[in-house]
């Protein structure tokens, strides 16, 4: 336990370890910790968007996963009458025209050994059991095995995904939030999709969905690990600058998830997710909006302006 790290992230996904990437190859002594040794799997639609893998570039090792994923180049969604919309990604100006699907067993440990690669130091399996500050020092406690361990930084960084125990523990979520359920498996053989990654509203319970998204012929991590650099930078480590960085997720995210936490309610309704698809089926510009908000190009909140509203209105109407 004598070592202090400058920061210690909980969690080794693709968040966790871009992270630690980024803060490593800014000369950072960081660990990263994680319940399971890699490789290890995890449910996940395993599609990565134009914007992931601009991050996956930048921290090169874009060719390495290009070689083990299949690229994806159109979309189609299918409403819950089978009406289909479909159309090839758009292309926007430093950013890739494709999908890349690659299962997270093979994804997550390539973005773990760059992280490590960088200088970042990895432990696992470490199951962490409490987070305590002592003066300027955070104090990591876990277990491992039979053995009980703990760890010192300056810093520590939950990178825990949809696992929700430790932030109940820590305090930092005050109540267990609304969740949902995922079932993944994988078919061989499969011939129908074209090629394309299909997200489909037929013949599931709304607001859900099912995908299929052919294997075969991630950003939030480095805004963490550059506002953390900064604060290593000009030595503050205050709730002042903390709140800073809660300010920037909620530039970046916060209107998303409001609208789509307003947008499951209209989902529940089967004619209106149909009317949309057929309307976006029949409209080239509403094809393209559609495409681009779902590759992260466009804000979600162009799909909500009144002049898109009376759009899809009209050219959604049966026998048109």
């Amino acid at each position: 336990m004598s070592e202090i790290y400058d920061a210690v992230i909980i969690g080794a996904g693709p968040s966790g370890s871009t992270t630690a990437h980024y803060l490593a190859k800014e000369g950072f002594n960081v660990l990263l910790l994680d319940k399971f040794n890699f490789p290890r799997d995890k449910t996940c639609g395993d599609g990565l968007t134009p914007r992931a893998l601009q991050i996956l570039d930048d921290m090169g090792i874009l060719d390495t996963i290009n070689q083990v994923g299949y690229r994806s180049n159109k979309l189609e969604l299918i409403s819950p009458k089978g009406h289909t919309a479909t159309a090839p990604l758009p292309k926007k100006e430093n950013l890739c025209d494709y999908l890349l699907v690659i299962p997270r067993l093979i994804l997550d440990n390539i973005i773990l050994e760059r992280a490590m690669a960088s200088g970042a130091n990895f432990q696992a399996p470490v199951r962490v059991m409490g987070v305590e500050q002592e003066g300027d020092t955070m104090f990591i406690k876990g277990e491992q095995g039979a053995k009980t361990i703990t760890f010192r930084a300056r810093m520590v960084i939950h990178a825990t995904g949809a696992n929700t125990k430790l932030l109940l523990t820590t305090g930092l979520l005050k109540k267990m939030p609304q969740m949902i359920l995922t079932a993944r498996t994988y078919y061989d053989g499969i011939t129908s999709t074209d090629g394309a990654a299909q997200c489909r509203l037929d013949n599931v319970p709304l607001p859900g969905y099912g995908w299929v998204f052919p294997v075969s012929a991630t950003s939030a991590g480095k805004m963490a690990a550059e506002h953390l650099s900064h604060m290593f930078a000009i030595g503050d480590f205050s709730v002042k600058q903390l709140a800073a960085f809660d300010k920037l997720l909620r530039k970046r995210y916060q209107q998303l998830f409001v609208l789509c936490d307003r947008l499951r309610l209209l989902y529940l309704n089967h004619l209106f997710v149909n009317h949309v698809v057929r309307a976006v089926a029949r409209s080239e510009e509403l094809m393209n909006l559609f495409m681009n908000i779902a590759v992260e190009n466009q804000n979600v909140y162009r799909g909500l302006a009144p002049g898109t509203i009376a759009k899809v209105i009209f050219e959604g109407m049966p026998g048109r």
